[in-house]
């Protein structure tokens, strides 16, 4: 019984050891999330389960096995606050989860997995979900780490855009201060719209003020 015990431990050990392996070996999130949740659908022996994370305060599930696309799509336009505990184990109850437990950092929570039903129809042993939070504290600084790559990947994507933007607009400013011709000046404006816009219906309209014209009348004289 006893070396029974120890190979399971020894088993155990060596999954986690594996786990944090090949979580901590990327910093893309979806390659850590599938590998969180493959995981655990394997040691667990169920067919289905989703991993949620949060953003801007709204749950959001961003991997999932064993339920439709248009579930998951429904779940994700809901647009779930996670500070509303009670209504979001109701949504994740209404998905087919019998066992819910948060993903942490050090610093702060980061989302949820959940998985659906066993295979064996057997529920969750206390030791099962001892294991499953020890797998979410090994993923959970993974996870850290691939949300602020994303984010700095992004916030990269931004700054290229604005500088993109103040080129152009610079390059154009210089064009336009070599124009005279109104027709010319109008073909250029429109084609740089349409070439950023990707428009290809335009119109420009220009105003032409007349100004009112007054005649100076001589003053008479009143005696």
């Amino acid at each position: 019984m006893a070396d029974t015990e120890t190979l399971k431990l020894q088993r155990n050990l060596s999954a986690l050891v594996e786990f944090s392996r090949i979580v901590n070996s990327s910093l893309d999130l979806n390659f850590t999330l599938n590998n969180l949740l493959f995981s655990c659908l394997g040691k667990f022996l169920t067919t289905k389960g989703f991993v949620v994370i949060e953003e801007q305060g709204v749950a959001c599930i961003k991997t999932a096995k064993g339920i439709n696309a248009e579930t998951i799509s429904a779940f994700n336009s809901t647009k779930h606050s996670v500070s509303n505990q009670e209504s979001l184990l109701q949504a994740y109850n209404q998905l087919g989860a019998s066992v819910v437990e948060k993903i942490s950092s050090s610093r702060k929570d980061l989302g949820y997995i959940a998985l659906g039903e066993k295979i064996t129809k057997q529920p969750y042993s206390q030791e099962e979900k001892d294991f499953l939070r020890t797998i979410l504290n090994i993923a959970g600084t993974a996870i850290e780490n691939a949300l602020n790559i994303t984010e700095l990947k992004q916030v990269n994507r931004d700054l290229d855009s604005r500088i993109n933007r103040l080129s152009s607009l610079f390059e154009l400013s210089k064009e336009f201060g070599l124009l005279t011709e109104e027709s010319r000046i109008s073909r250029l404006l429109a084609y740089s719209l349409l070439g950023h816009f990707l428009s290809s219906i335009y119109a420009i309209i220009i105003l032409r003020i007349k100004k009112a014209k007054y005649s100076r009348q001589p003053s008479t004289k009143v005696n």
